[in-house]
């Protein structure tokens, strides 16, 4: 009977405590899944204020007097708003999907594109952005074997962020930009004359809220999370972001992403 008593009391413990490992195990779950949506939520919506510069800049030129007499320059800016509009939406759809799914990684659409015209599209959103420092981008393309099977809207985000990047740290930029393919890889170096960063810095840059400083101030505002959401579409990818700088001489970042 005692013996009983205890096989009894024994299972039930048991069974208590089982459930109640199940309940921490869906309470951490959950609450690991919370966080990777935010964390989402938070790159996307960091990703709309390109679109809306370069919607601001283009509605100042198409306001100014003499427009009117530009109609190649008014037509050229009327489609940068209505692309940019465009890619506003495309990205709010994808950032609601993420808020109500249970992906814990970047949940990827891949397809087949050509990544030289993606680049070039890339050039296009940005250029206004460009204009107003009043630089110059130049592009080369060096291999014609450019086609990749990967996630578009995503990969427009990684080369947006990088260009945009290399404007705001450059008083006048000068940026150069060349891709072509190693092994398995289609790669992609972005160049820039801006301020550089220091090697101590380097590889804390695309940690999540890390800013560069110089000094005892950052150069300039934002909240560190760019290019921690580069990485995270390259690594989504399998693929790789690095960069190579010295202060006052620029940097170059390179992409490599398999083709296949």
């Amino acid at each position: 009977m005692q013996m009983a008593f205890w096989l009894i009391s024994t299972a039930i413990l048991l069974l208590v405590l089982i459930g109640f490992g199940i309940s921490v195990f869906y309470l951490y779950r959950q609450r690991f899944l919370n966080e990777t949506q935010k964390d989402f939520v938070n790159n996307f919506t960091h990703e709309f204020k390109t679109p809306l510069s370069v919607i601001k800049i283009a509605t100042g030129v198409l306001q100014q007097p003499a427009i009117g007499e530009k109609p190649e320059k008014l037509h050229n800016y009327a489609n940068i708003i209505e692309v940019q509009t465009s890619h506003l939406q495309n990205q709010l759809n994808r950032m609601l999907v993420v808020a109500y799914t249970e992906h814990s990684t970047l949940p990827l659409q891949k397809e087949l594109f050509d990544a030289n015209k993606l680049l070039q599209e890339a050039v296009n959103n940005i250029n206004p952005l460009i204009e107003e420092k009043a630089g110059s981008i130049t592009i080369e393309f060096k291999s014609s074997n450019s086609f990749i099977n990967a996630d578009k809207s995503y990969l427009l985000l990684a080369y947006i962020n990088i260009l945009e990047n290399a404007v705001k740290y450059s008083v006048k930029p000068v940026i150069g930009i060349t891709t072509y393919v190693e092994g398995n890889d289609f790669c992609t170096d972005i160049r820039d004359n801006g301020i550089g960063i220091d090697i101590k810095q380097q590889r804390k840059i695309f940690n999540k809220f890390y800013r560069v400083t110089y000094g005892d101030i950052h150069q300039a505002k934002g909240f560190g999370l760019g290019l921690n959401f580069v990485k995270k579409i390259m690594d989504a990818h399998k693929g790789n972001i690095s960069v190579e700088s010295a202060l006052g001489m620029g940097s170059t970042f390179t992409l490599k992403i398999p083709r296949h």
